[in-house]
This record gives C-alpha cells, sequence and structure tokens, in this order.
C-alpha cells in the first residue's frame, strides 16, 4: 500500500495510509527528513500504523530552500 498525498501547500505535504480507524498524526522533527518514519514497505511507522487499523498521516515539512 502506497501512501496517498492528501495535501498540499508551500511545500508541506500530508500523506496518508490507511483509510479508518483512529487518526494517528506522524510529525517529524525539523530537522529530519519525512522519510525517516516512511523508509520502505518493511520499515515504515506509518505503514505498521496503517496495518494495525489506523489512518496514518505523515508531515512532509518540504526543503528549506522551498
Amino acid at each position: 500500500m502506497l501512501p496517498d498525498d492528501i495535501w498540499q501547500t508551500r511545500g508541506l505535504t500530508l500523506t496518508q495510509r490507511g483509510r479508518a480507524g483512529p487518526l494517528v498524526v506522524l510529525i517529524p522533527s525539523l530537522i529530519n527528513p519525512h522519510w525517516v518514519l516512511d523508509l520502505d514497505s518493511d520499515r515504515s511507522l506509518q505503514a505498521h500504523l496503517a496495518a494495525q487499523g489506523f489512518r496514518a498521516i505523515l508531515v512532509d515539512w518540504g526543503s528549506a530552500d522551498g
């Protein structure tokens, strides 16, 4: 299951895995890239949460240079 982009503005993107269940928002620190929480299909906190029945939203801050 690949994440879906659900919202974008000024470099900020929200991606979603899972469509039902309790909402969990994953917010990486500003100095870490968003993909540290979604490395690949076997090492993804976002995918794991979706597989457990959560609607997992991941915040991607984008790059500092736009």
